[in-house]
């Protein structure tokens, strides 16, 4: 794992100089497998912002994707460090979220890359918790600072995306994948909890969330392509909210699908 480190570390540092057209970067997506912890996941978050300007674009959507399957990898390998992070938020790690946070919104420049970019930018919310409290909190008149007013703007539109006056259906789509993660991610807190930012995030998306996945009417399905990824997307929402609120059978009752099992 170390090794993989240092080796992805020099392989951006080649792609950084590398002035092919279409260089070899498949290497690249050995990050998702990557064993991190937290410090490995800060020196790998730390080197990505160093070098993201002097990457190529095609290289982006796919280094973009990959660090956000490699905050998975870290949160399935390591949940006490991220359970941990709720209540001891940890400064460097939010200060390289921050910036990547900000590098991605500023390649976000149309639609297609905000749809490719929004699942990343909420995980790197979700482990960064003062951050992501001073901006839910910002709904209810608390303070928020003008640095993270780009941070606001994201979650309005992600919640705008959701709701069913949407005007594009490819940022729907996005939005549905990217709440159906916050929702997954909250159930590595512990729901005795209660208080944290992350669940009071997911209350506010869960109503327009289950409309727009489980509407018998008009059932979700984003191309014919992605028909499984589609079926896992509900299953892995109607897990998330049973776990979050073990005692309440509403999703039951708004999923007649899973309601068989």
């Amino acid at each position: 794992s170390f090794f993989l480190i240092v080796y992805i570390q020099s392989r951006l540092q080649e792609l950084s100089n590398c002035n092919e057209e279409n260089p070899d970067f498949v290497d690249i997506e050995l990050i998702q497998h990557i064993n991190l912890d937290v410090i490995r996941l800060i020196k790998l978050l730390s080197e990505v912002n160093l070098k993201f300007k002097s990457l190529k674009k095609n290289i982006h959507l796919v280094l973009l994707s990959c660090l956000e399957k490699a905050i998975w990898n870290w949160m399935d390998t390591y949940p006490a460090e991220f359970k941990a992070l709720q209540s001891r938020p940890n400064d460097e790690l939010a200060d390289c979220c921050d910036k990547l946070f900000d590098l991605a919104d500023h390649f976000a420049e149309n639609n297609k890359r905000r749809a490719a970019v929004w699942p990343l930018q909420i995980m790197l919310l979700v482990i960064c918790p003062k951050i992501l409290e001073e901006i839910v909190n910002a709904d209810s008149g608390a303070p928020c600072s003008p640095k993270h007013y780009r941070k606001r703007q994201f979650i309005d539109n992600v919640k705008k995306a959701l709701g069913p006056h949407s005007s594009s259906k490819q940022l729907t789509d996005s939005a549905a994948v990217t709440c159906v993660k916050l929702c997954k991610a909250s159930t590595y807190i512990s729901i005795l909890d209660s208080s944290n930012v992350a669940f009071t995030l997911v209350q506010s998306v869960i109503v327009d969330l289950k409309l727009l996945l489980f509407n018998s009417a008009k059932p979700f399905n984003r191309t014919q392509a992605t028909a499984i990824q589609d079926l896992e997307l509900m299953i892995d929402c109607f897990v998330s909210i049973f776990r979050i609120t073990p005692h309440n059978n509403e999703a039951l009752k708004v999923c007649p699908t899973f309601s068989l099992f």
